[in-house]
């Protein structure tokens, strides 16, 4: 499964969940072809790195370069923060499904200026869908 994801990132130049969650994607002839010649290797040194959650690809190309990152924090954490715009996209993806455009927006607006809020329940009306 594993190397279908990373197939399916080269393929999309990212991932996100509607994709990575897209059975028919598994069949997809790009994807497919890209997951034969991919491999997975685990790095029992990465098992103990700090900080956690370290990862190192590795490409070879079919011109004889061999591309290497070593990625010591996963995006989102403390060590590899997200932005603004990137958390509101990674939560309007989410959302969106869910409570629509408008009200996912709202959400997110909502919770990036949290301190202005003065009654917690104001959130239950965002959080309910549709």
């Amino acid at each position: 499964f594993r190397s279908h994801l990373l197939a399916l990132m080269l393929v999309d130049d990212g991932l996100g969940f509607a994709s990575s969650h897209d059975f028919a994607r598994l069949r997809d002839p790009k994807v497919v072809a890209l997951r034969r010649r991919t491999r997975i290797v685990g790095d029992r040194k990465l098992d103990t790195a700090t900080p956690r959650r370290q990862a190192i690809v590795e490409a070879y190309c079919r011109d004889g370069r061999r591309l290497r990152r070593h990625t010591k924090g996963v995006r989102g954490t403390t060590v590899n923060p997200m932005t603004r715009d990137e958390l509101t996209t990674k939560a309007r993806e989410l959302m969106d499904p869910i409570l629509g455009p408008r009200k996912s927006q709202r959400l997110v607006d909502t919770v990036f200026d949290i301190k202005t809020v003065k009654d917690m329940t104001q959130l239950r009306s965002l959080l309910a869908s549709r």
